[in-house]
């Protein structure tokens, strides 16, 4: 990730979408991870987990949560909320040894890599990390929602050096790091200009593309979860 852009935006990144905005997808984050693993007891890792907010909310729930970002600024800022959890390091080449988590995840962090070969790389890192029959957990842009490609053209944390990922290229780096792959879903259906009062027709309007194909290919996000054989 690219640390000086992520050190200027620090302090107000979670500011950068409507706070509906930003809250909507966090909870849906929340509750995703905590529907595909309910054992409380399990060790999570946020790989690029910025300011923290969403293995906050984790660790509110009970989760034993940690997380890495290689922005100075944004680990200070995510410390502030799971004091002496969260390290200052590099997505490929994690500073935990091998086999030391349940559950690794990684949200719409691995685009902005911007290369697929260190995107490659960094799979292979979450894989390397979890242990036996734990769960990796990607979620990143869908390139086929073109919404995105004028979106990130008017953030400040987009440089234009960023590159979404197919979903066939995880997959494929699933499968070559012995990654079983148990859930793929398309899922996103809300605009950073939604007003508030429509997110509840939004949200329901999203269940019901998901289920027509082709429609459901150009929902934002690509969500994939897989087991480690």
């Amino acid at each position: 990730m690219g640390k000086n852009i992520f050190d200027q935006v620090a302090n107000f990144y979670e500011k950068i979408f409507p706070e509906h905005i930003f809250n909507y997808y966090l909870k849906k984050r929340v509750n995703f991870i905590k529907k595909i693993y309910s054992n409380r007891d399990c060790k999570i890792l946020d790989v690029g987990c910025g300011t923290g907010a969403l293995i906050s909310l984790l660790n509110k729930e009970g989760y034993n949560v940690w997380g890495i970002d290689n922005s100075e600024n944004m680990v200070k800022i995510a410390n502030k909320r799971i004091p002496g959890k969260i390290i200052k390091g590099d997505m490929l080449n994690l500073p935990f040894p091998s086999e030391s988590f349940d559950l690794v995840i990684s949200v719409v962090s691995l685009h902005h890599l911007g290369n697929l070969n260190k995107v490659k790389t960094a799979i292979k890192e979450m894989a390397r990390v979890t242990k036996k029959s734990g769960i990796i957990l990607i979620w990143e842009h869908n390139p086929n929602n073109l919404y995105w490609y004028f979106l990130m053209k008017r953030v400040p944390q987009d440089t234009g050096d960023e590159k979404l990922i197919p979903a066939r290229i995880i997959l494929k780096e699933f499968r070559k790091n012995k990654i079983s792959v148990i859930k793929t879903i398309k899922t996103g259906f809300v605009p950073d200009f939604a007003p508030k009062q429509i997110l509840p027709l939004l949200d329901f309007l999203e269940k019901g593309i998901q289920k027509i194909f082709p429609l459901n290919l150009i929902l934002a996000h690509n969500v994939i979860v897989g087991k480690k054989d």
